[in-house]
């Protein structure tokens, strides 16, 4: 959580318009944590920092109309991280769209195809 902290404090304090980056952070780690759960996966701070960093973006795009535009993905986790998403589209009062959802997305996929099942995953399948 400490290097969370550190993201939210020296990163995205500086970077971002709209947001409170600490409410975004907390929101977003809780989301987080989740689809670690879903997926069975181990948590990095390399994922965690990626996910929290671009997720802060992409609300911020979301609240200015301005969404990427992305397709094709893993489903199982396109529907963890659009499932747990709710929590952040209540936050905000935003809805985020699919293509942000399955861009996402790559983050985990990048991580259950880039290392070996045993070190990443917890045995959950």
């Amino acid at each position: 959580q400490k290097t969370l902290d550190d993201v939210a404090d020296k990163i995205l304090s500086e970077s971002l318009v709209f947001l409170n980056p600490k409410k975004a952070t907390m929101a977003l780690f809780r989301v987080l944590m989740k689809i670690y759960e879903d997926l069975g996966l181990n948590y990095t701070d390399e994922i965690s920092i990626r996910f929290i960093f671009h997720s802060a973006f992409m609300i911020e795009r979301v609240i200015r109309r301005e969404p990427l535009i992305y397709k094709n993905t893993n489903r199982e986790v396109y529907t963890s991280i659009d499932r747990n998403m709710k929590l952040v589209n209540d936050v905000f009062g935003i809805s985020i769209p699919s293509s942000e959802i399955a861009r996402l997305s790559e983050i985990f996929v990048d991580l259950i195809n880039g290392c070996e099942q045993e070190e990443c995953r917890t045995g959950i399948d």
